[in-house]
């Protein structure tokens, strides 16, 4: 069983042949393509362990020197730069907090107060923590070195794109309009392009989740009908601001409003014309171990964002090439 196992690790580094049946070879491209829908997100989710690690001790290196430059403890600098930047909460977010979470608070109202203040200065001192890591990283030299996981993904002339395409950045964004969380995405999106202008372009990939949302088929096959007529984007934010709207009526009825032909959008519905290439972007998200919505890929990096932070993280290091 060794001398088995030596010989199949040598034919893998010669030839990438992982097994062999009756004498005909199992190569490492056959099981790519039988398991990439697994190995995608996993490949994804042990970078990002791995980087947070990586991250996270450099930030402890990062503090011990500090602390030894200033002759003090870790501890010492954690009160200095944390603990004691942190201001109380002023009254009106203590009184803004108490509405919000109104039922789920304590009935006496000095208890509840207790509860909000320390809650809120709970939050403000991670937020201070936070930047002050940050702070450390910014004036260090420090670069992760890993291989980041890059999925192909093969994009179609008529695919609907935001953006030049010639930027440095492309996010794929596979969605469904009727889902919430793709609806909240599109706020950050927005901010992308406002941050990052022609340095990013964003394609959007049809992943409607059929079992879940009634409306979902439909409203990717109309997006695509108004795409005929380079009206994507305008039905597209029409949809995602009108989720209680997503049928055939209210779609057509807006039609003129976003600048097209009704008659020509029912008809491209109604015959189910882009039917294929909603099934080809299903398909490739499937291939691509798209497991939900929304989700993105950043130059290829698998990610689930939920905020803008999370796509400026990626987008500043796709930006700088020499570090990635």
């Amino acid at each position: 069983m060794l001398i088995a196992a030596i010989v199949m690790s040598s034919t893998l580094l010669a030839d990438s042949v992982v097994a062999v049946v009756n004498g005909k070879p199992i190569t490492d491209a056959d099981i790519e393509k039988r398991v990439l829908s697994q190995l995608t997100p996993l490949r994804q989710k042990e970078y990002d362990i791995k980087a947070d690690a990586a991250k996270e001790i450099a930030i402890e290196r990062l503090q011990a020197a500090e602390a030894a430059r200033r002759g003090i403890t870790v501890e010492e600098l954690m009160k200095r730069e944390i603990d004691a930047k942190v201001a109380q909460p002023s009254e009106d977010e203590i009184k803004l907090m108490m509405r919000v979470l109104a039922t789920k608070l304590p009935a006496s109202p000095d208890e509840a107060r207790k509860v909000v203040i320390e809650s809120l200065r709970a939050q403000k001192i991670d937020d201070r923590r936070t930047e002050f890591n940050n702070e450390l990283l910014d004036h260090s030299d420090f670069e992760v070195k890993l291989t980041v996981p890059r999925a192909k993904i093969a994009l179609a002339p008529a695919d609907p794109v935001r953006g030049a395409a010639a930027a440095p950045v492309t996010i794929v964004e596979f969605s469904d309009f009727q889902c919430p969380y793709c609806q909240r995405s599109q706020e950050q999106l927005r901010e992308v392009q406002k941050q990052y202008g022609e340095k990013v372009r964003i394609v959007f990939k049809q992943f409607p989740l059929e079992d879940m949302h009634e409306h979902a088929r439909f409203a990717a096959e109309a997006s695509l009908c108004a795409n005929d007529q380079k009206k994507f984007w305008a039905l597209h934010d029409w949809m995602f601001n009108n989720v209680q709207k997503l049928n055939q009526d209210a779609v057509v009825a807006a039609a003129p409003s976003l600048g097209m032909d009704a008659a020509a959008l029912s008809k491209c519905i109604e015959t189910h014309q882009h039917a294929k290439d909603v099934d080809a972007d299903i398909a490739l998200g499937n291939d691509l171990g798209v497991g939900g919505t929304p989700t993105f890929f950043i130059n290829g990096r698998m990610m689930q964002a939920s905020a803008f932070s999370d796509f400026k993280s990626v987008i500043d290091q796709e930006l700088r090439p020499a570090k990635r």
